[in-house]
């Protein structure tokens, strides 16, 4: 019969959060001779080792550090085994258990039962804990690290797969998954929570992924910041260009199992249509001024993340004569905009660029609703005055319109490989497959409608994400055929309205399109050719069936950019008042709602809600197959908007664990 000690898992246990922070009974014990010392170690913080200490000594502690030391890759276990030295040299319990370990390892290193890998990983082990004196962890110098030329923090394993629409994934038992939703833009909440779940350590400013296999990250929906005219109540974060690049830089490490699926905005950027949607666009009317208000936190953090001239995102270019950088062709659409910045010690003096930016996202944020902008015009003519002169190292002149500042974002989010990034590396739905149950991550804005979209868009790759140029649309339409409209007629029409892209058509909702005629005084050119009656009531409901048809005829579902067809009061986010924060009774309700989207079926579980964060375990059993807990983000409360319908956000954390 085995050793009972041989039978603990590392991260049994139920994992409770509290007020943000991830923690397990056994840290609250206060015993001295019970609990080892807290140090930086990600191992030695583990529940399962302090259980193994409590338990059974240094027996017990060498066991479970062999064990988890020899499961981490070669960088991870360099990492691991100088913060354990460092743990050390500070506390001799430490050092006790690493020399136990040492001796161990040596037991390991010589049973020809172990794979070559971990006999290489026991013959370092040995070799870096010394006997005596002080632990002085060197790198190793085995064929199979080859550490010297590997940089942990930026690791260069070369271009991943791309992910598909949607991805099936195992869960074996043992396992535990960090699932966070909607962190728009907030760095912060990212890393305070792979730093609490031990997922991560940070080392000189950088965040390091040092989990083992059994810990996945799943980061569901809207990564980018959210809308400054949010009244959900939520703030606006400023750091999506770190956030973005670091979850990028992650990924590398642990690609199968750090997992990302998409929220709307995510995948309206992916698609474009968060810049050139024709109501809710850069140049939208009338919601052009609230796109570009969400855009400016990410265009200010993209603007700051790739002005380092020793970044791999350096997004400028030295000119010797003048003495200045200009913006990069590649960080340019088809070479707009062209912007011209001073030298400053070496590098770009981004503070014109930044000042013009920072100064006209306060004057969109004007606490005077009345005062801001109300319509493209007039964002213009403001941005305009903003703008400082140009001279021979500063030229800022093409930011002064509306269409200038999208090509700007959009350069930023092509130059600095993102595009590619949220084509490529965001699946619309993870599963991940217990052998009982299958846990579904995809944010509750992503419907089939959308998977499908997705499903023909993937299997294009990333460069072409965009729809069919519009003449090419028409002249390909079996629609048009059967209703006997003339391709070549038609186009003319458009033409009229000055539209020239397929969206700038098929994305504008039917009164939208019904003013546009009426305004530019062209009704009379499509009634009753095209559509056969002139009153608005009844041109929209013939006009709706013609538009959909055509929308429906692309199965790559970008005509008409049909995943925003319910985006425009997305978009335009109707007044929404706070009613109430969440009680015990909401709070139930919220957890209920998780546990549909997650499992996508009514499901018996026990429930215990405590203010600090709500423990679920599934089934209702004394032996559960998953243990989940849930810490819902303050910003959650009651709203109710003009109808009288009340609504709570989704957004939250859960740790949840396979026994």
């Amino acid at each position: 019969m085995s050793d009972p000690k041989d039978q603990i898992h590392f991260q049994q246990g139920p994992v409770v959060p509290d007020a943000g922070i991830y923690r397990t009974p056994l840290q609250n014990k206060s015993g001295k001779d019970e609990v080892l010392p807290q140090v930086s170690s990600r191992i030695l913080n583990a529940p399962a080792v302090q259980q193994a200490y409590a338990s059974f000594g240094l027996e017990g502690l060498k066991s479970m550090l062999l064990q988890e030391l020899v499961r981490l890759d070669w960088p991870q276990l360099q990492d691991e085994m100088a913060l354990l030295a460092e743990g050390a040299n500070a506390h001799k319990v430490i050092k006790r258990g690493m020399r136990a370990t040492k001796i161990l390892a040596a037991q390991w290193n010589d049973d020809p039962r172990q794979p070559e890998e971990v006999r290489q990983k026991c013959d370092y082990i040995f070799n870096a804990i010394s006997t005596f004196g002080t632990i002085q962890i060197e790198a190793p110098e085995t064929a199979a690290s080859q550490m010297n030329a590997f940089d942990v923090q930026f690791p260069t394993l070369g271009p991943l797969e791309p992910v598909a629409a949607e991805a099936e994934h195992s869960l074996p038992a043992g396992s535990g998954l960090l699932l966070i939703t909607d962190l728009q833009g907030h760095y912060e909440r990212l890393e305070t929570m792979l730093l609490n779940t031990q997922m991560a350590q940070l080392r000189d400013g950088v965040l390091h992924w040092t989990a083992p296999e059994n810990l996945w990250l799943v980061v569901v929906g809207d990564i980018f910041n959210k809308s400054p005219y949010s009244t959900w109540g939520d703030g606006v974060g400023f750091d999506t260009y770190k956030l973005l690049k670091t979850l990028e830089r992650l990924i590398k490490i642990a690609p199968e199992r750090i997992l990302l699926s998409y929220g709307a905005q995510d995948l309206d950027l992916a698609t474009l249509a968060a810049l050139y949607h024709p109501v809710s666009g850069f140049m939208g009317d009338p919601l052009g001024v609230n796109a570009q208000a969400q855009a400016l936190p990410a265009v200010l953090s993209f603007i700051a993340g790739t002005a380092q001239p020793d970044s791999p995102d350096f997004a400028w270019e030295y000119q010797a004569d003048s003495q200045s950088f200009v913006l990069k062709e590649h960080y340019q659409v088809q070479g707009f905009p062209y912007l011209v910045l001073p030298e400053k010690d070496g590098a770009p003096d981004t503070g014109p660029l930044v000042s013009f930016y920072q100064a006209l996202y306060e004057r969109l944020l004007n606490p005077q609703t009345a005062q801001r902008p109300q319509n493209i015009q007039q964002i213009d003519a403001l941005a305009s005055g903003l703008l400082p002169p140009p001279g021979e190292n500063l030229n800022l002149q093409n930011l002064a319109t509306s269409l200038g500042r999208c090509l700007h974002y959009q350069g930023l989010l092509s130059g600095s490989g993102t595009l590619t990034f949220l084509r490529e590396r965001i699946a619309g739905l993870h599963v991940l497959n217990t052998g009982q149950n299958e846990l579904f991550a995809m944010h509750p804005e992503i419907q089939e409608m959308t998977l499908d979209m997705l499903h023909v868009l993937k299997d294009r790759g990333s460069d072409h994400w965009e729809p069919l140029p519009l003449d090419l649309f028409l002249q390909q339409s079996r629609v048009l055929v059967q209703r006997r409209i003339a391709a070549d007629k038609l186009m003319q029409r458009l033409q009229a309205l000055k539209i020239t892209q397929l969206n700038d058509w098929l994305a504008l909702p039917e009164s939208h399109f019904y003013k546009r005629l009426v305004q530019m005084r062209q009704l009379a050119q499509w009634v009753p050719e095209i559509i056969p009656k002139q009153d608005e009531k009844g041109f929209c409901e013939a006009y709706r069936q013609l538009r959909w048809e055509l929308i429906n005829e692309d199965s790559s579902g970008l005509a008409g950019y049909a995943i925003n067809m319910d985006g425009v009061s997305r978009r335009g986010e109707p007044l929404m008042r706070k009613m109430a924060d969440l009680d015990e009774r909401t709070r139930r309700s919220y957890a209920k709602t998780f546990l549909m989207d997650l499992f996508r079926e009514e499901i018996q579980t026990q429930m215990n809600i405590q203010p600090e964060g709500i423990v679920i375990e599934y089934p209702n059993s004394q032996q559960p197959l998953l243990t989940l807990s849930l810490l819902v983000d303050e910003s959650v409360a009651i709203y109710r908007d003009p109808k009288d319908s009340l609504h709570m956000p989704v957004k939250h954390a859960a740790w949840i664990e396979r026994h």
